[in-house]
């Protein structure tokens, strides 16, 4: 079942437990909540419930709308996540996209990396990124756009 050597050593190592019931975990919950939690999060993989089975159970009925739902074309690509981007290039990534989504924030923050009075100011490590708040577009960046910059994950 596991495809990795040390992922199987390391469970034979750590042995068999036995299984604690989640009303004892976090107690108080209704119990179809416990139910899904089992069925997201049961080990094997073959045995866990799919994504459509779990917003299809019982527990979610109340606040899933069918009609709201979006299914993706194609399979979502993660790569942003091997990014090395520096504390200050994901600063700015934040600072421009909550003033993306919420203009009006953008005169009551602090914008990251402000100038410290006599040092020059810092530039984030993006190529031709453009720091001028309330001009940001997810699409480009003072003209490179987010596809050749990042890959095509994050206009998709």
């Amino acid at each position: 079942m596991l495809a990795s050597d040390r992922a199987r050593a390391f469970l034979i190592q750590m042995g068999h437990k036995p299984k604690i019931p989640w009303n004892v975990i976090i107690p108080g919950f209704n119990p179809l909540a416990y139910d899904l939690l089992d069925k997201m999060l049961t080990f094997n993989p073959s045995k866990r419930c799919s994504v459509d089975e779990a917003l299809a159970h019982p527990y979610l009925e109340d606040v899933r709308d069918v009609d709201f739902e979006v299914t993706a074309n194609g399979i979502f690509s993660f790569d942003f996540e091997k990014w090395k981007l520096s504390k200050e290039s994901y600063q700015e990534l934040f600072y421009h996209e909550i003033c993306y989504f919420h203009p009006e924030a953008a005169a009551h923050m602090e914008k990251p990396n402000a100038s410290i009075p006599g040092e020059p100011a810092p530039s984030p490590d993006l190529p031709g990124w453009n720091a001028s708040p309330g001009t940001f577009n997810p699409g480009s960046v003072n003209g490179t756009d987010f596809e050749s910059m990042f890959g095509d994950a994050m206009l998709e």
